[in-house]
């Protein structure tokens, strides 16, 4: 399973901090006006983030040493949640924020205990998080994972792998694209298929000649 070699070179040119980020912060913030706990950390993100931003301003914000993680963990839930179009966000970032926050402490521990040096460590991290967190899959826990391995400046940082990267697999290896017009496709949730995906696109890149993340935008935005 190979990536065409005709996209090859259009992949080398992908620029993933190009894409701004717009955050409709008043939205957060209304929605999340009464949870003391939520609120002031949507709060620092503001702050530190502004109105538009990019990958690489929340990789920055991630190495910040003196941020908690959860509150990091915070923002790569907004990232996620908005868009470079406003009008496509994903409106229900907060309420699924004060569902992940539920149990603070709980939610608190398992975030600040992730590691994802090498595959052991995403592997026992991904777990971690896949049976604590509420309303928390993988398409978003995956994010953290990525700004943590590019904010530590890991040669194999962990990529996000959510439903529109895996359709984008899914037809660039060649799958009957009107057949998938007509089912969905979403990443299997188990950490040895997250892996996998890891270890496919981490070949594909040094096939390639270009960077991991590079692949990742690439399958998110495939359409055919």
């Amino acid at each position: 399973m190979q990536i065409p070699t005709c996209y090859h070179e259009f992949m080398r040119h992908i620029k993933v901090n190009d894409s701004k980020t717009h955050a409709s912060w008043t939205h957060w913030k209304d929605r999340l006006k009464t949870n003391t706990y939520l609120l002031p950390k949507v709060e620092e993100v503001e702050e530190a983030l502004g109105e538009k931003f990019t990958r690489s301003d929340v990789v920055a914000f991630y190495q910040k040493p003196e941020i908690a993680p959860e509150t990091k963990f915070i923002a790569s839930m907004i990232w996620g949640h908005e868009s470079e179009v406003q009008a496509n966000r994903d409106g229900r970032g907060p309420w699924k924020l004060e569902q992940t926050f539920q149990e603070s402490a709980t939610a608190e521990s398992a975030i600040r205990s992730c590691v994802v040096t090498g595959k052991d460590e995403i592997s026992d991290s991904y777990s971690l998080l896949k049976r604590t967190l509420k309303r928390c899959g993988p398409n978003f826990f995956t994010k953290h994972f990525y700004f943590l391995g590019k904010a530590a400046e890991l040669k194999n940082f962990p990529l996000i792998f959510d439903n529109r990267v895996a359709q984008g697999l899914a037809r660039v290896t060649g799958q009957n694209s009107t057949l998938l017009k007509m089912i969905s496709v979403a990443p299997n949730l188990d950490a040895s298929s997250y892996l996998s995906y890891l270890t496919f696109s981490y070949g594909q890149a040094e096939l390639i000649g270009c960077e991991p993340d590079q692949v990742e935008v690439f399958l998110f935005s495939f359409e055919r």
